[in-house]
């Protein structure tokens, strides 16, 4: 069976199916059925699973009257019923398949037998009439409608019965009880419920309890009549939240209720739950307002006002001079003198004008209370003067007093004049007075001068010539006044043996040397050597200092010739480790290393994002620095490219994961050899080989390279006590004297990078080695040299040995190749 629904409703028709149920009736725009007047929804038409339609009123719908008796509950709908909701009516007809409901405003109380009076009576739609509308009845029913209300009637009541009887055996009951007590309460679901008090009697399945009290929330639970047994159901109605209103003075207070913001005061209709709760109220510059408050609920109105304090007072401050900024932090509050409201507390005032040092201001701020601290009076501020001399390292004393060596920094008065005095041994003392004026950042430089001697020299024959530290004089014979130091002074002339004197000047003394040379004696030539005998040596009593030479934009090198000299150090040497065995090393190929380290600026030209660094503050990576931070594989890479530069074959080649010499060995840029390194830092120049990059023992007695020094206290383990040399980090390159073969930094500022492999022990078994290059493979590539964080005997002499894998900021390196 199939229902059609046809709803007459104020001159409209509408059609609904059974699948549209249920119906709904009230105001709403989606009602099926709406009401001129009255709730939203006041009921709804159903369908039970037995074809019965039922009425099923809304809980609070008080005014609903089903055949003129009151209804609460879910009632049957049979043809010719009605149902009243206020001023208006429902008419229900059913036949068959077909139910026709007719809405019309209600004008009197219905007829005997529940007639519909004339006014629910469908005469006006705009519909088709009712005869055409509904199927026509049988003749005969209309001839004895008397029978057809008797027999309709003894059917309705069998059914009813029947009803009553299967609810009977099947209904079972549940208990409900609510606290507190509701005003109304209604169980209710697909079939209609028998109430009995806290009792209901229904068929099993799922029911919806209603239930509501003034000043409570409406309750709405899930009730479920079981198939066996009773049930029973307890539940607790909670009170309606109270309205607060929350007020501030001043206004813009922010609200917290039980530590959660609700807003900015004033806050109007606050829905609190009843009970104590904790309202907070906070503004910026005021004392915060804190209470219990005790919330009503159930729908009282309440208000509360938060009456906020001051939490600021006013501080006054004067500054002589007068028109100094005030900051707070980085805030800027004004000029003085000035007026400031601050925060009660503890405040830390600045202040700032030009050309005076900074002052900080501490006041302790009352609230509502004027605070006035005493003139603050400014103090000059002092001028950074920087203080330089060439060469660098010079003892600087102020007003007699030593303040270091240069460069340096000092803090001077503004007016005031000083007395500076440089000192530097070997050079000539400078005095300089100095008046600083006021807010101007100066530079006091100056430059030495070598203390000098005077040398006297006479030479025979007339025309032999005479060389200073290998440079040609003009002159062979006379006075020549020259800086104080230690001088190789050699005369030579054709078919007579050169003759080689060393002599030291000293200040404001003269020296005199005289030459007489012998004429050679006739040797016959002995025959051409092809090879030289791997055990004849080949390094003259002197090694030779060649001057540097340039090729296009590569760096400056010097060339060094053939040689035999013993590398390593005796066991006896104090600080000698076991790695520095003494063995004879014989090089037979002449090559060229470079004078200085590679710096930051060349390395840049190959590789230009490269940075060198930072160290406590100062920098590594000034262009004349030496390059550090690079590893082994970065400074052969340098080399090849700089061969490529110059035109030359490169030395190193790819293999695997790292660079081999190409073989046969080429004349590239490369890394020097261990042996070559070592023969230009300790033999070349010398008569024998030197201990120290220094004359002398340790620790150095003057300024002659960049190690741990006073400077480098703050940055490193270990210093040289009582040495200055004016770089805590790096240094530019040529920044000291040269070593006595004519190089730069061999000793200190970094060090340096070799090719070779690391062996602990370089010896060979024969205590003899011809062009030695370093094991084949290994893990660690050796340095050479001491370094800017180095202090230690060990490591500042000349035969120390190290290696190492990875790029430090201590590591540079120079570079080699084998003569054209």
């Amino acid at each position: 069976m199939k229902r059609f629904f046809e709803i007459y409703a104020v001159g409209e028709l509408h059609r609904y199916q059974e699948d549209d149920l249920p119906l709904i009736i009230g105001t709403d725009q989606d009602a099926h059925i709406r009401l001129p007047a009255g709730r939203s929804v006041q009921a709804s038409i159903g369908l039970h699973k037995g074809g019965y339609l039922f009425l099923k009123p809304e809980i609070g719908a008080n005014t609903v009257f089903h055949n003129d008796q009151l209804v609460k509950d879910s009632v049957w709908i049979k043809s010719g019923d009605r149902t009243c909701f206020g001023d208006w009516g429902l008419q229900y007809r059913i036949s068959g398949d077909r139910v026709e409901i007719t809405l019309a405003e209600q004008t009197g109380p219905a007829g005997p037998n529940g007639a519909q009076p004339a006014a629910l009576s469908p005469l006006n739609h705009n519909g088709p009439p009712l005869d055409v509308v509904l199927p026509r009845v049988e003749e005969e029913q209309r001839r004895q409608p008397g029978r057809l209300k008797r027999n309709f009637a003894a059917g309705l009541a069998f059914l009813l019965l029947l009803f009553a009887a299967v609810f009977v055996l099947t209904a079972r009951s549940v208990e409900v009880t609510v606290d507190p007590e509701p005003d109304s309460m209604n169980l209710h679901g697909t079939v209609p419920v028998l109430p009995l008090g806290h009792r209901f009697l229904g068929i099993a399945g799922i029911y919806t309890l209603e239930a509501s009290r003034i000043g409570y929330q409406d309750l709405r639970a899930e009730v479920v009549v079981k198939k066996k047994g009773s049930s029973r159901y307890a539940f607790s109605m909670e009170k309606l939240p109270g309205l607060v209103e929350v007020t501030s003075t001043p206004d813009g207070a922010e609200v917290f209720l039980d530590g959660i913001s609700l807003g900015n005061a004033p806050l109007a209709d606050l829905e609190i739950s009843g009970g104590n709760h904790e309202f907070r109220c906070v503004l910026d510059h005021y004392q915060e307002w804190q209470q219990e408050i005790d919330i009503q609920g159930q729908g009282a109105r309440q208000s509360l006002t938060c009456e906020l304090q001051a939490a600021w007072g006013r501080v006054f401050v004067v500054t002589d001079p007068a028109g100094t900024t005030v900051l707070e932090g980085d805030r800027e509050i004004g000029v003085t003198p000035l007026t400031v409201e601050l925060d009660q507390g503890e405040h830390s005032l600045l202040l700032q004008k030009e050309g005076y040092a900074p002052f900080d201001l501490r006041v302790e701020v009352e609230a509502g209370k004027t605070l006035t601290p005493p003139v603050v009076t400014l103090e000059r501020k002092p001028v950074q003067l920087a203080v330089r001399s060439t060469p660098a390292g010079a003892k600087v004393s102020l007003d007699g007093k030593s303040r270091g060596t240069t460069p340096l920094k000092v803090s001077l008065s503004v007016g005031a004049s000083y007395a500076f005095r440089f000192s530097l041994a070997g050079y000539e003392a400078v005095e300089k007075s100095v008046i600083v004026n006021d807010g101007v950042h100066q530079e006091l430089a100056v430059s030495l001068q070598r203390e000098q001697g005077e040398l006297i020299v006479t030479v025979s024959p007339q025309e032999a010539q005479l060389f200073i530290d290998g440079k040609k004089q003009k002159k062979n014979s006379g006075s020549f006044r020259l800086p104080v130091q230690k001088y190789s002074v050699k005369a030579s002339a054709d078919g007579y043996t050169p003759e080689k004197k060393t002599v030291t000047l000293r200040k404001g003394g003269s020296r005199k040397l005289d030459f007489k040379l012998q004429k050679k004696a006739a040797v016959p030539q002995p025959a051409a050597v092809t090879s030289l005998p791997p055990s004849t040596p080949v390094l003259p009593a002197v090694p030779l200092i060649a001057s540097p030479v340039q090729s296009g934009n590569g760096p400056k090198m010097i060339r060094l010739e053939p040689a035999a000299f013993t590398m390593g150090a005796s066991r006896r040497e104090p600080g000698r480790r076991a790695n520095e065995s003494e063995h004879r090393v014989e090089i037979t190929r002449p090559f060229l290393l470079a004078v200085h380290e590679i710096t930051n600026g060349e390395f840049r030209r190959f590789r230009p994002e490269h940075r060198s660094g930072f160290i406590g503050g100062l920098t590594l990576d000034g262009d004349l620095q030496p390059v550090v931070n690079i590893s082994w594989q970065d400074a052969a890479r340098y080399c090849n490219w700089l061969s490529g530069q110059q035109g030359l074959q490169p030395f190193y080649r790819q293999q695997g994961n790292t660079l081999v010499p190409v073989v046969p060995a080429a004349n590239g840029f490369r890394l020097p050899f261990e042996a070559e390194w070592a023969f230009a830092a300790r033999m070349v120049g010398r008569t024998q080989a030197g201990r120290y990059p220094w004359d002398g023992g340790f620790p150095p007695r003057t300024r002659n390279g960049n190690y741990a020094d006073e400077s480098a206290r703050s940055i490193v383990p270990v210093v040289i006590k009582g040495y200055y040399d004016g770089f805590p980090c790096t240094a530019p390159v040529e920044s000291f004297p040269r070593n006595m073969g004519g190089f730069f930094d061999m000793g200190g500022n970094v060090s340096e990078w070799c090719h070779d492999y690391y062996s602990p022990n370089p010896a060979p078994a024969s205590g003899r080695a011809l062009d030695p290059t370093g094991p084949k493979t290994g893990s660690y590539h050796v340095l050479r040299g001491s370094s800017w964080r180095d202090g230690a005997m060990t490591e500042l002499r000349l035969s120390y040995r190290g290696y190492f894998k990875k790029a430090k900021d201590s590591l540079g390196f120079r570079v080699a190749r084998y003569a054209q």
